[in-house]
């Protein structure tokens, strides 16, 4: 029972840690898209 409670944290941890790299990510995207068309104008 132990073994199956470490393996359901584990998912949980690496899915939270996955959904932050993304957050990460999309918001240096969207900063450099912003950046690319502040210099446009």
């Amino acid at each position: 029972m132990k073994s199956v409670l470490q393996i359901t944290l584990g998912i949980l941890l690496a899915g939270l840690v996955t959904l932050l790299v993304r957050i990460g990510y999309l918001s240096y995207v969207e900063y450099r898209l912003t950046q690319g068309i502040n210099e446009c104008v």
